[in-house]
């Protein structure tokens, strides 16, 4: 990491400047950057007097920093070089561990700062949370501090319900209004049924389509408080359900994750941020892209506020402004999943989150899962080229084309004929009396 905090500072020093190429490329050869032992790092220095570049060692008072230990604690002045070729001084400052350096624009550290680069082993990756909220989520030795219903017990530190009973398991929780928590819990042993989860009025939601966890493993999902105070945290089981409870956490996400990498301008606001990371795969560049993500991976957000609210979600990809969160912050992605929002303000027309959806163009806005849309409501004449093909979901080989109404208005389906009769196709459409039907185009 050290070796890249040093490219980028190789990069930035001569930003704004034009130098000739090297004329002394053979006094070069065999020569090397390196930062792994003391006082003998070399860099290229461009020198006016011979106009050539040549490898310089940098000993105390340059960049001799970096002296091989594993944690920079301290400062060096670099060299700067303005767009009209002056040589001046800038101060990197580099502390703490995982090590923070900030290029500032003059040693006395009173300047703009130009660049934050944070490297280390505990790179930042996910949204910081807040303290626990839940007592006893680990069923140790009981089911102290809950409300046991009926068929619940406590059973090889888990809480076991039997199935027979839609009587809850609950424990009151301290919550504050419009904040975003992340509540995680495991399901083990289920065969049957499931359990919905509430905090307050608030319902945990599993998938775009139902807000009943029916499936063994851990799950982690994000809800927005409703209200300030005591609330109960609830697990409401189906009559069916045979399933383990354990492991259940409830944490307020308190801020965003710090970037990576921070490029500001002269008035010292940030302009680029970059975050990312191995263990989840995510990578999101512009200012406040993904930055509130706590467990969501294989997710891609480039442009501002792209995928801002995004806490769990995964595999979504974003391109452009605000791509994912859109000009309506209650519409905007949190946990929906394999979406594909291209273009500013793309992204969920609906307060449902979304899975495999497409939003393609100036604010394009999918209304539903799987739902495709190209282009919005202003888009006049669309030209495609090549051969067009509809999917078999446009086809019903059993003659019935499906409800006609608002949600299907103007889609347009083939009914296919058995032997010896034609396939017709049908339009949904509204008449005049504001009915909805399905009309022969034929």
């Amino acid at each position: 990491m050290k070796d890249t905090i040093l490219a980028v500072l190789a990069f930035v020093s001569v930003l704004g400047a034009q130098y000739p190429p090297s004329t002394n490329a053979r006094s070069l050869q065999g020569r090397r950057i390196s930062s792994t032992a003391p006082n003998n790092i070399e860099v290229l220095a461009y020198l006016s007097a011979t106009g050539q570049w040549t490898p310089t060692g940098l000993g105390a008072g340059g960049l001799d920093l970096i002296t091989g230990a594993s944690t920079l604690t301290t400062t060096s002045v670099i060299p700067r070089v303005s767009a009209a070729g002056v040589l001046g001084p800038s101060k990197l400052v580099c502390t703490g561990s995982p090590v923070t350096c900030t290029l500032y624009d003059d040693t006395a550290v009173t300047g703009s700062t130009r660049l934050v680069v944070r490297a280390g082993a505990a790179d930042p990756t996910t949204a910081p949370l807040g303290a626990e909220l839940v007592t006893n989520g680990a069923f140790t030795t009981d089911l102290s501090g809950w409300t046991v219903g009926a068929n619940w017990g406590w059973n090889a530190g888990t809480a076991l319900h039997t199935a027979g009973s839609v009587e809850t398991l609950a424990q009151n929780i301290s919550v504050t209004n419009a904040t975003t928590y992340q509540v995680e819990f495991k399901i083990s042993g289920r065969t049957a049924g499931g359990v919905t989860v509430t905090i307050g009025a608030v319902t945990l939601i599993c998938y775009p389509w139902d807000s009943s966890f029916t499936e063994n493993g851990t799950w982690q999902r994000t809800l927005v408080a409703s209200g300030t105070g005591s609330q109960a945290l609830t697990f409401t089981p189906t009559l069916a359900f045979d399933g383990a409870l354990d492991d259940v956490t409830v944490k307020a996400i308190t801020g965003p994750i710090p970037s990576l990498l921070e490029w500001r301008n002269a008035a010292n606001a940030v302009v680029i941020e970059a975050r990312g990371d191995a263990a989840l795969s995510n990578s999101a560049m512009g200012l406040s892209a993904l930055q509130y993500n706590t467990t969501g991976f294989y997710n891609s957000a480039q442009g501002v506020r792209a995928l801002y609210s995004n806490t769990t979600g995964n595999d979504n990809s974003a391109q452009g402004v605000e791509a994912g969160y859109t000009e309506t912050p209650a519409n905007a992605n949190v946990s929906g999943s394999q979406n594909v929002w291209i273009g500013y303000q793309s992204g969920p027309g609906v307060v449902t989150q979304l899975d495999n959806s497409i939003g393609v163009g100036y604010r394009s806005h999918p209304m539903a899962s799987n739902h495709a849309v190209f282009g919005n409501s202003s888009i006049t004449l669309t030209t495609l080229y090549g051969r067009v093909e509809m999917g078999t979901e446009a086809k019903w080989a059993n003659g019935v084309e499906g409800t006609c109404d608002a949600t299907n208005r103007g889609r347009v389906v083939m009914v296919q004929g058995g032997v010896g009769v034609a396939d017709t196709y049908r339009i949904c459409s509204k008449d005049a009396a504001d009915a909805y039907a399905w009309r022969s185009l034929q």
